[in-house]
């Protein structure tokens, strides 16, 4: 693969860092613990984008294609945005958790829009 396609696949909807699944993960965890296990197993199953030849690093593949349904995509962002909402100061406004939050929020909601146009 080269650095053109590796490009295009990982500014897709349905590919995202390591460091978003994570921290997905560990919100999840802490505002739905029921479904964490299962959105787990599925992001253990996602599929690691190659990294392109000419690629200086650790060879660790830093950005995966997900493959969930619509539905499990809304229990994330429902959590996501109860993280958002936890966050928000006192007074209402933002703190850098709450911006975070609503980041992934964004992010995975990307996602869902774009299932939902297949």
């Amino acid at each position: 693969m080269n650095s053109k396609d590796y490009k295009a696949i990982t500014g897709r909807p349905d590919c995202f860092s390591r460091d978003s699944l994570d921290s997905t993960m560990s919100i999840l965890v802490e505002m739905n613990p029921g479904s964490a296990e299962r959105i787990k197993r599925c992001f253990d199953r996602c599929e690691a984008v190659p990294l392109p030849k000419l690629y200086i690093g650790d060879g660790v593949a830093d950005y995966f294609i997900v493959n969930l349904s619509a539905e499990d995509v809304e229990l994330i962002t429902d959590a996501l945005f109860d993280a958002e909402a936890r966050a928000v100061g006192p007074d209402g406004d933002t703190t850098a958790e709450a911006s975070f939050a609503a980041g992934l929020l964004d992010r995975w909601s990307l996602y869902l829009e774009w299932l939902e146009e297949d």
